[in-house]
């Protein structure tokens, strides 16, 4: 009777390992886990809150002046009406005249060009803008350099001009490609 039961208390003791120990074991091992993803976690956590509050620093330390220009540079909204009036302005301070705009928005026209080169920002919106200018040359050559030298970010991707009947005023044919935050 001694074995038998010794023997029923050592099958008990296997089957309550096999069945329990091992099962929880197995769970540990789990949990220890996921401790250490938490873990990891939490320390990148840290360094975002640390990265985040250097750049509100920064972002502070920019003055009221500068965040002017910015917005300028890189406007909130396309203001179409807003980019022909300085476009004409800057044409008309070289004795130039703007006809025929036409204005389209392109979603993927950062990406025709140099496709390996540039990555697509869907935060940035593209503006296409087409126009006539009427004038001499030379007020040409300035207002492109005007445009250049303009705090809005502009490239120009196609110019080109038809010879003048009068030999003063050429009828140069422009495209403008600009930028704003959606």
């Amino acid at each position: 009777m001694k074995t038998i039961l010794s023997i029923i208390m050592i099958l008990s003791s296997i089957g309550g390992f096999i069945l329990y120990i091992i099962p929880t074991y197995h769970d540990i091992q789990d949990i220890d886990k996921s401790k250490a993803d938490y873990l990891e976690l939490l320390a990148n956590g840290r360094q975002l809150e640390e990265r985040r509050d250097k750049l509100l620093q920064i972002y502070s330390g920019i003055s009221q002046e500068d965040m002017v220009r910015l917005d300028k540079m890189l406007p909130e909204n396309p203001d179409n009406v807003k980019l022909i009036l300085e476009i004409d302005g800057l044409a008309q301070s070289q004795g130039l005249t703007l006809q025929n705009v036409k204005i389209k928005e392109s979603e993927n026209a950062e990406n025709n060009g140099n496709r390996n080169t540039q990555r697509s920002n869907t935060d940035i919106g593209t503006l296409i803008l087409e126009f006539t200018t009427v004038g001499p040359y030379t007020g040409y050559v300035n207002f492109i350099e005007s445009l250049e030298r303009n705090l809005r970010i502009m490239n120009v991707k196609k110019s080109s001009f038809i010879a003048p009947e009068d030999s003063i005023n050429y009828q140069f044919q422009t495209s403008v490609e600009t930028y704003w935050v959606k």
